[in-house]
Formats: structure tokens, C-alpha cells, sequence
């Protein structure tokens, strides 16, 4: 994003690369529907759904949120962990890791889907290290470093799941399902 600012100083130059993030994100979609569902109309049903969903709808029209830049990473990886490319995988999932840190939380739900379908099993649990390690560190280390307040306000976002990173780790993988009922249902 960087050298976009050098270019052209002005936060519209953001909307262009929100909009093609998610359109990119359509592509392994197609592709992985079109495998399953063959070369006919019904492929483009999930690609559909997916471009005309109102969360993707919302966030790529009037709030910039940089999880949108990592969706292409997730569907790729999908894609990757479908085909049993296990470095395509590999590297769409550690890109994915650098959008945000809270991406390993997407990351860790890919893995898990990885085991339980019986795909890469070496491969998903290096990834689900790598991201459980990655929130762990920028939670633990760079957070704070970086400012106090900033740490303290991402333990208090995902409060819910537990009181340490480790613990709201925990929560999500033993048993599986309490926590990710208690990540994807609203605060209260």
C-alpha cells in the first residue's frame, strides 16, 4: 500500500485495491465450484453468493477494513489445501498472516478443516503452529512494544474466548465448538 501513497497521496487510491481484493478472491471460488459442480450454470452459484454477500458487499463499498486484503490469501489457500498443493498453501497462508494478526484465527479454521477432511496433515499443523505462534508473539511481544494501549485493547476484543492469546487459542481448538460458537456470535 506504501508505494500507492508515494504515487498518489490521497486515501482514494484505497478504494481500487479493496475492490479488486475481493474480486481476486472470486477466482479460486470459481474454480473450486466449477470442480465440484463441473462445467455447467451451477458453478457460478458460489461465486455469486460470495460476491453478492452483504458483509463483502459492505465492506468493499463504504469501510476500508484490511481483512478484505486478506480474503484472496484465504481462498487461495482453500484452493491450494483442495488441489493438495502443499506450498501454494504454505505460502497463501503466511501471506495471509501479514494482513493482520487476528488472520490466524481465519488461518487456524483452514487447518482444522484440513485435518478433519484428512488433507496435509503435516502441512496443516505446521500452518496452525505458525499462526497460533504468529498471535501469540505480535499479542505478546510486538503489541506491546509498540503500545500498551494497543495490546490491551486487542486482549479486550477477543475477551471472550479467554483471558491470555494462549487461552483464547485454547478455547477455539479444546472442544472446538464452544468456541467457535462464542468467536462468531455477537458480544454481548
Amino acid at each position: 500500500i506504501a508505494p500507492l501513497y508515494r504515487i498518489f497521496d490521497t486515501p482514494i487510491v484505497l478504494f481500487p485495491l479493496w475492490v479488486t481484493a475481493v474480486a481476486i478472491a472470486a477466482i479460486p471460488i470459481w474454480r473450486i465450484s466449477r470442480r465440484h459442480f463441473g462445467e455447467n450454470h451451477w458453478a457460478i452459484i458460489p461465486t455469486l453468493c460470495y460476491l453478492l454477500h452483504p458483509t463483502v458487499q459492505y465492506s468493499s463499498v463504504w469501510e476500508l477494513h484490511a481483512l478484505v486484503l486478506g480474503a484472496p490469501f484465504i481462498a487461495f489457500a482453500f484452493e491450494a489445501l483442495e488441489e493438495n498443493r502443499p506450498r501454494r498453501f504454505l505460502v497463501c497462508c503466511l501471506l495471509g498472516l501479514t494482513v493482520r494478526e487476528d488472520m490466524a484465527f481465519s488461518i487456524l479454521s483452514l487447518c482444522l478443516y484440513g485435518l478433519a477432511a484428512g488433507k496435509e496433515r503435516k502441512r496443516c499443523l505446521l500452518v496452525a503452529l505458525l499462526a497460533a505462534s504468529w498471535y501469540l508473539a505480535y499479542t505478546e511481544i510486538v503489541a506491546p512494544a509498540l503500545s500498551p494501549d494497543a495490546a490491551e485493547l486487542r486482549w479486550r476484543h477477543f475477551s471472550h474466548l479467554g483471558d491470555t492469546p494462549l487461552q483464547q487459542i485454547g478455547s477455539l481448538l479444546l472442544p472446538p465448538w464452544k468456541g467457535w460458537v462464542s468467536l462468531l456470535s455477537l458480544p454481548k
